[in-house]
């Protein structure tokens, strides 16, 4: 019988090559679970040399606890052993081990990805359905935005002469004509007011309650519940329809998408006439970088910048039902001296109000929405429901709980985007309404981009 102590260098050696050889697996295994890590969406990145990366409130990271250097960052990602940053201004940076290095875009590929790291759902990954980058465009884009032809005013066209001009109201019909033709009243609208018919063509719809014709325009009175009245004024340069009408936005290479304070403006990318939607989606990821009009002192009073989402074909034309109704309001704010860290979202799921949903967000002193740019998010949730579930996010941060769609089933063929700049609108959301303070030249809504995104399969 052989002495076992003559193989036992042999084995001991090849055991110990074997388990170093498990181990070596092991750390890769565990770096390529963790590629891919994001944060904020996680608290933490834990890197292959078992550093642990964290950001604070202000975007400047942190190794191990150790500020490193880097600040303004939206977003940190451990990706392939290596650990980049997302900044605010969108550019990529590679963290080299004695700083950072810039880096031509995001390590992933795939193109754009939402801001905070939003995850798909599982199996799934993001593809982009939509993009302006309002800061890159030298002319608004009419491939995918409608214009509108009713233009917000801050207050009566006839000045003091409240008596100037002809008038037709819901109650006493009749006609009015301008150059454009002939204008009534049609079938009310169960939203409120009636329809504004254009040669007995719907030329819009609102809440009018009142039709001028004055120094050869037409305009639009609108009283909301409250009593307080606004004015818009038909603006008709494409035929009748507007759709290329974009008074009262501007493109600007830093600001992006600009709504002028004076007379608001309106883009969507879609229509109640089919005909006219150049953009729709059902489920999905929305995201604008924006900043809101200030209120430092008063000079914001009654702006009213907002996002919604409505069903593709609605019309609020009657009767209110299930398959005819339903708005989401992604950010809604009337601005005032107490709303500048906050707006408000909401899911109009209902025909009486008793079905909506609605909060407010970010947090109470998370963020100064005005003086400086910030990501809003909308995350439509295919949760296995008839219409899925909605929730807003805040830089890259889910805001509240998911609303499920209860009511409204005509979500089932998508939805388009509305933004809109009301410059005079009455007193809601912690808002207030203008007065003589309200800055209506140098005070503006400002959007730099939207994306949207889709998830397909892996």
């Amino acid at each position: 019988m052989g002495d076992w102590r003559f193989c036992q260098k042999p084995i001991l050696r090849h055991l110990f090559l074997t388990l170093t050889f498990i181990l070596i697996l092991a750390n890769a295994a565990h770096a390529d679970d963790a590629s891919g890590t994001t944060s904020p969406n996680a608290t933490q990145i834990t890197d292959s040399n078992g550093t642990a990366w964290t950001l604070d409130g202000n975007g400047n990271s942190y190794e191990n606890g150790n500020a490193d250097g880097g600040s303004q960052i939206a977003l940190l990602l451990f990706y392939k052993g290596n650990v980049y940053a997302q900044t605010t201004d969108l550019n990529w940076w590679e963290n080299t081990g004695t700083g950072w290095l810039s880096v031509g875009g995001d390590p992933r590929g795939g193109g754009l990805r939402p801001s905070g790291g939003v995850a798909p759902p599982a199996g799934m990954h993001w593809q982009t359905t939509f993009d302006d980058e309002f800061t890159q465009d030298s002319t608004i884009r009419t491939d995918l935005w409608n214009g509108y032809p009713w233009l917000n005013l801050p207050g009566d066209p006839r000045g003091d002469c409240t008596s100037c001009g002809e008038t037709i109201t819901v109650d006493s019909g009749g006609t009015l004509t301008t150059s454009d033709g002939t204008w009534s009243f049609g079938e009310p609208l169960y939203y409120c007011g009636s329809e504004i018919l254009l040669n007995g063509q719907r030329a819009g719809f609102s809440c009018a309650i009142l039709l001028l014709a004055y120094n050869g325009q037409l305009y639009a009175q609108t009283q909301n519940s409250d009593g307080t009245t606004l004015w818009t004024q038909w603006d008709a340069t494409n035929g009748g329809h507007n759709d290329n009408d974009f008074t009262g936005v501007s493109l600007d290479p830093t600001d992006g998408l600009v709504f002028n304070p004076l007379v608001g403006g309106i883009v969507s990318t879609g229509s109640a006439d089919l005909h006219y939607t150049k953009f729709s989606q059902r489920f999905g990821y929305w995201e604008w970088r924006m900043k809101l009009p200030h209120d430092f002192s008063g000079e914001g009073d009654g702006l009213h910048p907002t996002i919604w989402l409505w069903p593709i074909g609605l019309d609020f034309a009657p009767p209110c039902g299930a398959d005819h109704t339903g708005e989401i309001d992604v950010t809604e704010s009337v601005i005032g001296p107490n709303n500048q860290d906050h707006t408000f979202f909401t899911v109009h799921d209902s025909c009486d109000g008793s079905g909506d949903t609605g909060f407010r967000y970010p947090g109470q002193g998370v963020a100064n929405l005005a003086t400086s740019f910030h990501t809003y998010g909308f995350y439509w949730y295919n949760d296995g429901t008839p219409q899925g579930s909605v929730q807003p996010y805040f830089d890259g941060v889910p805001q509240g709980s998911p609303v499920t769609i209860n009511f409204s089933t005509a979500w089932q063929n998508g939805a388009y985007v509305l933004m809109a700049m009301d410059p005079c609108a009455p007193a809601f959301n912690d808002g207030v309404t203008c007065d003589s303070n309200t800055d209506h030249t140098n005070n503006p809504w400002s959007v730099q981009y939207m994306r949207v995104w889709q998830a397909v399969p892996n």
